[in-house]
């Protein structure tokens, strides 16, 4: 096939990813905050608000980051005691490899930490389980011998791939992935001395091998693999009824009210402003102009606004009416507690955070919070075991069915309910300042 076709196809997304990439740059950018959020997700307020006004309104914002707190606070919690994730499998190589499953030195709990989080956010991300090519030998790679492979540490490794970065597929008649194309971001900065060029590239899985192709739809590199199937694994957090293999995001609800919240801040904090600034309306004299018609009001120094003589008013200062900014603070905090609400798993016509609450109503709640996690373990026990059965088919291992990895089913949601408190408080005092809480 012509280079050009090729490249034409490279440009096809499946439309999955067609409908869904956008939410998933919206949930990723909410997850990072920063400037670039800022930039674009505060809106303006109404026509009446200038151009002006609207820059430098977004210039002070802050985005209250909860979204990035409540994804750690879950996360944390299912890998609080990394000694409650049980990996009972009777291999030395695969015990020895658990110390460094990336080639980055990324543990196993270190590396599935990341990918439950990412599942929490975008309700589908990937765990790819690839190895390394085989050395080169004038040209071509050359066969290694079993004993020449472990001495040289050749074995599998898990790569994690983001959503946005698998843009189109096919799957056959048992469900599973016909093939696969991701498209990976390459950056060539071997040479210290060059300018570091960065090139977009694709890498295609199929059931029997793989393809690397550049933009211009030049094969770059190509290998086959007895596997039998796409060596990718994609976890879900909870199944959609619309997508086939795209879940439904833990956070998307939650990080469009956080959205709001920011937007209602940043309102608010421009309404303090004009607030703070007092006008004193007062007669000093006819702010008219050479012919005695009236002409437009300035606002002398120090905030002076003059009328014209003969109206009969006391000086006073003006202003806007404070009761605004005390309905801005209200439905910031309704906001927040319907963002906790949402973090807590809790029904909508539930608690609100401080509300009294019967002792059957908590434990109903309780157990519910408790349900999730420990569903949502389940889905990460389930991809793990199946990339590590991945792993071992990679070298051409069987796998022992007395074997068994194994997540906690128990969880302390008095805990995690007392931790997300602090989070989001933390959030409400500092902001985009707030620190982020690390795992223990």
């Amino acid at each position: 096939m012509p280079d050009q076709a090729i490249a034409q196809l490279l440009t096809q997304r499946h439309p999955e990813w067609r409908a869904l990439h956008d939410d998933w740059d919206f949930l990723q950018a909410s997850y990072e905050g920063g400037r670039d959020y800022i930039e674009q997700n505060i809106f303006a307020h109404s026509p009446r608000e200038t151009e002006m006004d609207f820059k430098r309104r977004k210039t002070k914002a802050v985005y209250p980051n909860y979204v990035h707190s409540v994804v750690k606070t879950y996360r944390n919690h299912v890998f609080k005691h990394p000694e409650g994730i049980v990996r009972d499998v009777g291999d030395d190589e695969y015990q020895a490899w658990l110390v460094d499953v990336t080639r980055r030195e990324d543990s196993a709990n270190a590396f599935w930490s990341e990918v439950s989080a990412m599942c929490l956010l975008y309700g589908t991300t990937y765990v790819l389980v690839d190895m390394p090519r085989a050395p080169m030998s004038e040209g071509t790679p050359y066969t290694l011998s079993e004993a020449d492979r472990r001495e040289e540490n050749i074995v599998p490794y898990l790569v994690h791939v983001l959503p946005q970065n698998v843009v189109d597929w096919a799957l056959g008649e048992d469900g599973g992935y016909k093939w696969v194309r991701i498209c990976e971001t390459y950056q060539d900065d071997r040479n210290p001395m060059a300018s570091r060029t960065t090139t977009t590239r694709y890498r295609v899985w199929t059931r029997i091998g793989w393809l690397l192709v550049n933009e211009q739809g030049d094969v770059l590199a190509q290998g086959e693999h007895a596997l039998g199937i796409v060596p990718l694994v994609p976890v879900i957090y909870e199944s959609s009824t619309r997508w086939e293999m795209s879940g439904t995001s833990f956070m998307y609800d939650f990080a469009r009210m956080n959205r709001m919240v920011a937007n209602s801040v940043s309102l608010r904090d421009r309404f303090l402003a004009d607030s703070a600034l007092q006008i004193l309306a007062m007669q000093i004299g006819y702010a008219g102009t050479a012919d005695d018609t009236p002409g437009p009001q300035v606002l002398k120094q120090g905030g002076v606004l003059e009328y014209p003589e003969g109206v009969q008013h006391a000086p006073a200062f003006i202003g806007p009416d404070p009761s605004v900014v005390q309905h801005m603070m209200e439905h910031i905090r309704q906001l927040v507690t319907e963002m906790y609400r949402l973090a807590m798993l809790a029904d909508r016509e539930g608690k609100v955070q401080g509300d009294p609450q019967s002792g059957t109503a908590k434990r109903m709640d309780f157990e519910e919070t408790s349900a999730a996690l420990a569903a949502f373990a389940d889905v990460l026990e389930t991809a793990e075991m199946k990339a590590t059965r991945l792993w071992f088919r990679w070298l051409k291992r069987g796998w022992d069915p007395d074997w068994r990895i194994d997540y906690p089913d128990q969880f302390n949601v008095r805990a995690l309910e007392d931790d997300l408190t602090a989070a989001m408080d933390v959030r409400a005092l500092y902001g985009s300042l707030a620190p982020r809480f690390a795992a223990e």
